[in-house]
C-alpha cells in the first residue's frame, strides 16, 4: 500500500510482467473523485495521482456510471471528462482505449472493477460490474471492443478487483431469475447460497463464467479476494458509506 498526500492506493499485476498496463484501486483519503463534488477534495485527489503515475490530470477519463452494459471507446479527446471539466460519458458503466498514457478511471463502491488488458499492448479496458451490469452484459461489450481495437482474446488478461463477497452482498430471490437468462441451472448453483434464511450472491463467479465465454483463459484470469465491506480499508455503500467512493483505474504503457 502506497500513501501519498491523499492518493491510497494497491497496485494490480497482471500473470505476464510484459503486459506494458499499470492498474490499481484506491479508496482516496478525501473520498471524492468526480468532478463537481467537493472540488477541493478531487483536485488534492487528482494532484496526487497525477503525481503517481506521471500524468496530467488532462489525460484522466471519467464516466458517469448508472449501472448499465454501455462502454465507450474513449481517445485523448476524451481527457479530463469527469476530473478536470464536466462529465461528457453520460450512462457509461465501461472504457476501453488503445491510446498510450490516458488513464481510465471509474468509482466503486461494492461493486467489481474488472480490468482488462492486451498482452501485446493493443488496449486496456476498465467496466464497472455491479449485478446489473453483470447480467446485463458487460463483460461481453468490453471485449468486444477491446478487439475491435486489435486485441487478441486468447491474448487478453482480465483481474476483477476488490468488491463485496458472496459472504456480504445479501439479495433478493429475483436476481435468480435474472441470472438464469445468461446462466444454466449447474452454474447458478456455484453463484447464488441460502444461510439462514439469507440469499447471498457469489458475483466474481458470474464475471469469471462469462470472461471465459468470452475466449480468455482461466490461467489468465485473477479475482482478488479482498471484500469492501469487511474491515475499513475500502469504501463500502452497504457498510453506511453512501457518499464516498473508491477509485479503479488502468493505463496502457508504451513499450521502451
Amino acid at each position: 500500500m502506497t500513501h501519498e498526500t491523499s492518493f491510497l492506493y494497491r497496485s494490480l499485476s497482471f500473470a505476464d510482467d510484459g503486459v506494458p498496463a499499470q492498474a490499481g484501486y484506491s479508496r482516496g483519503l478525501r473520498s471524492q473523485w468526480r468532478y463537481g463534488t467537493r472540488t477541493d477534495e478531487v483536485v488534492e485527489n487528482y494532484a496526487a495521482f497525477s503525481r503517481a503515475f506521471g500524468l496530467e490530470p488532462g489525460r484522466v477519463v471519467m464516466p458517469l456510471e448508472t449501472h448499465t452494459a454501455n462502454v465507450a471507446t474513449v481517445s485523448a479527446v476524451d481527457g479530463g471528462g469527469g476530473v478536470s471539466r464536466p462529465l461528457e460519458l453520460l450512462d457509461v458503466d465501461g472504457l476501453v482505449t488503445g491510446e498510450c498514457d490516458l488513464a481510465l478511471c471509474i468509482t466503486i463502491c461494492d461493486c467489481a472493477p474488472v480490468y482488462l488488458a492486451d498482452a501485446d499492448g493493443h488496449a486496456v479496458g476498465l467496466l464497472h460490474c455491479g449485478w446489473r451490469g453483470t447480467r446485463g452484459g458487460i463483460i461481453a461489450e468490453g471485449v468486444r471492443r477491446m478487439e475491435a481495437l486489435g486485441a487478441r482474446r486468447a491474448d487478453m488478461y482480465a483481474i476483477v478487483g476488490p468488491h463485496i463477497c458472496a459472504d456480504c452482498f445479501e439479495v433478493g430471490s429475483e436476481l435468480i431469475d435474472e441470472f438464469a437468462r445468461i446462466h444454466t441451472p449447474e452454474e447458478l448453483e456455484t453463484m447464488f447460497r441460502e444461510r439462514d434464511g439469507r440469499l447471498t450472491l457469489d458475483l466474481t463467479v458470474s464475471i469469471r463464467l462469462q470472461l471465459l465465454a468470452e475466449g480468455i483463459g482461466s490461467e489468465r484470469i485473477v479475482a482478488s479476494d479482498e471484500c469492501t465491506m469487511h474491515g475499513d480499508t475500502y469504501f463500502s455503500y452497504r457498510r453506511g458509506e453512501r457518499e464516498l467512493r473508491n477509485l479503479g483505474f488502468i493505463v496502457l504503457r508504451a513499450r521502451h
